[in-house]
């Protein structure tokens, strides 16, 4: 089951809708193109899950994830659009049963990886650098640096690697466990004036 969450912000260029955030791959190739690839193998069921946006009319507004994703099910029909969205609980669910996870709303990458599952952020800001990068798991897609074909090539040979990938999350996952604690004795110290 791979899970895939298509910005609208992207997907539009920005809130200025002229590549704002200075991308060096076209956004819409990209996802038509991984789209594509995985409708090419039987063995993917590919289910489009937004995360911003108002599910239930898909209007075409620039935060709508949910008209991007109505797009691409347009072409790819048996693409499945998660639209009985509700609570964020909702959202954390459905992407906690995926098997893959590809998005680029950074909040939408947390819940599947603090979940366990195998995920490639695409990156078009530092802070989705820097907040990977400290927890040593290096499956990003730079969208900022990398040309489309490029993403696209990635973005394929890490689904086909997921069991890595998942492993790498498991690793990663303990580096935010010891961080937690690391924290919580500081705060235990500080209010023991320690």
């Amino acid at each position: 089951k791979i899970g895939f969450n298509p910005s609208g912000l992207l997907w539009a260029g920005g809130y200025t809708q002229d590549n704002q955030f200075g991308l060096t791959m076209d956004y819409q190739e990209y996802c038509w193109k991984v789209c594509e690839e995985l409708s090419r193998d039987s063995r993917y069921e590919v289910f489009l899950i937004p995360h911003v946006g108002t599910t239930s009319t898909f209007d075409d507004a620039t935060e709508n994830d949910g008209a991007a994703c109505k797009k691409i099910q347009d072409n790819y029909p048996e693409m499945k659009v998660l639209s009985e969205i509700n609570t964020p609980m909702d959202v954390k669910g459905y992407i906690a049963a995926m098997d893959v996870f590809i998005g680029a709303r950074m909040h939408a990458t947390i819940g599947a990886f603090s979940s366990g599952v195998a995920t490639i952020p695409v990156s078009y800001s530092r802070k989705f650098e820097g907040l990977y990068d400290s927890l040593e798991y290096g499956y990003l897609i730079h969208a900022r640096k990398e040309s489309t074909d490029e993403a696209v090539k990635k973005t394929v040979e890490y689904i086909r690697q997921y069991e890595t990938l998942q492993s790498s999350v498991e690793q990663s996952l303990k580096i935010v466990r010891e961080k937690q604690d690391i924290f919580r004795q500081h705060l235990l110290d500080d209010l023991n004036g320690k």
